[in-house]
């Protein structure tokens, strides 16, 4: 690798994605009125950016379309608004899809940024859960980027394929490295020259962060970037946003010294018994800067909901209800619910059925919750 010093400038989400499971609205009439009308204004004259409305104090553009689930998209410079009509608490999947632009997550402080459009919602629509869907941990560092082997022997990784160490790829900009990507799927990985990157991306206003933070203009930025999907920020046991709040240093720690690290070449066959490389040890160390660890680790087990698992159940009972309705007497439903009740009470005082409810105790017990 490349002999350089690394030293943090700036860490945070850079991206995030959260659905709000909406038990109902509490827009009026005219509310959605005003929305439906500026889409149907910018299909009517081809408006590729959309028709500006203000929607709750804030301006949006209504796009043109909508997607598959979610009829009304409106954007602007801070997030990006999925809605779907009918709001069924989150049976099916979350009725308002919120994107946080990166600009915004930095202006404002990812903190900040979540507490505002969370506060925001809540005037509007009643939320009975939050689902984070996506979040970009990063951290830029002053110093250029780390040049590897061609085969990338020092870096190891829990990849999801079938091969040992995942997979990667080497980006180049030319005839030099100007980044690589890991892993594919729930968790990504990139490391790559940020200075570059913006050119392209005409994200200047990164400098202004970087400058006030000691960085002079013209000296190379590394971003260690890692995105993580729905499922591995369950299994982190992140499912509010007070837990994203609390954890966000815990995700970081399993990300750097976990899922991927980057190491001295040795001569052991184990290459997890190779020494830290010097610049992961410092990507490592800015766990400082996301807040303290507090212990949680990764559970790949799928962790029950009560209210999914009751939703579920409700479900089911309603089909056995009616299954034994079918051939029952006249108020079908009647005697099918009784005969669903009574199977039901037999259930809950078997010692069978208490036994196998104590095993899931203690296997859930061990769980956050």
């Amino acid at each position: 690798m490349a002999d350089d010093v690394y030293r943090p400038l700036i860490a945070g989400i850079d991206t995030l994605e959260i659905g709000y499971c909406v038990d109902f609205y509490k827009l009026s009439y005219d509310e959605w009125d005003s929305i439906a009308q500026a889409k149907e204004r910018a299909q009517a004259t081809l408006n590729e950016k959309g028709m500006v409305i203000t929607f709750r104090g804030i301006n949006f553009e209504v796009q043109r379309t909508g997607s598959s689930r979610y009829k009304y998209i409106l954007n602007n410079d801070d997030i990006q608004i999925k809605i779907f009509l009918d709001a069924r608490a989150g049976t099916d999947f979350p009725e308002l899809r919120i994107v946080f632009r990166s600009a915004f997550l930095w202006r404002k402080g990812w903190k900040e940024a979540i507490k505002i459009v969370d506060d925001w919602v809540s005037n509007w629509a009643v939320v009975v859960e939050v689902k984070i869907s996506r979040i970009d941990l990063t951290v830029d560092f002053e110093g250029k980027l780390p040049i590897f082997t061609t085969a990338l022997r020092e870096v190891v990784t829990r990849g999801r394929k079938k091969t040992e160490y995942g997979t990667y790829t080497r980006n180049t900009d030319g005839k030099q490295s100007s980044g690589y990507d890991f892993g594919y799927g729930e968790i990504k990985c990139r490391i790559y020259d940020k200075t570059k990157e913006i050119i392209r991306s005409n994200k200047k206003w990164f400098e202004t962060l970087w400058e006030k933070n000691g960085w002079e203009k013209g000296k190379t930025v590394t971003r260690v970037e890692f995105q993580c999907r729905r499922k591995i920020i369950r299994e982190l046991q992140v499912y509010t946003i007070d837990d994203l709040f609390i954890q966000v240093a815990d995700i970081w720690r399993y990300l750097t010294q976990e899922w991927l690290t980057v190491r001295k070449i040795g001569d052991d066959s184990h290459r997890t018994r190779w020494p830290i490389a010097e610049f992961w040890q410092i990507v490592q160390d800015a766990i400082s800067h996301f807040g303290k660890i507090t212990g949680v680790t990764r559970f790949k087990q799928l962790k029950p909901r009560y209210q999914r698992v009751e939703r579920q159940a409700r479900g089911l009972v309603a089909s056995m209800t009616a299954l034994a309705a079918i051939s029952l007497g006249e108020n079908k439903y009647t005697y099918g619910k009784r005969v669903v009740r009574d199977k039901i009470r037999n259930w809950l005082t078997d010692p069978d059925f208490e036994a196998e409810v104590e095993k899931r105790i203690k296997k859930y017990g061990v769980m956050k919750y």
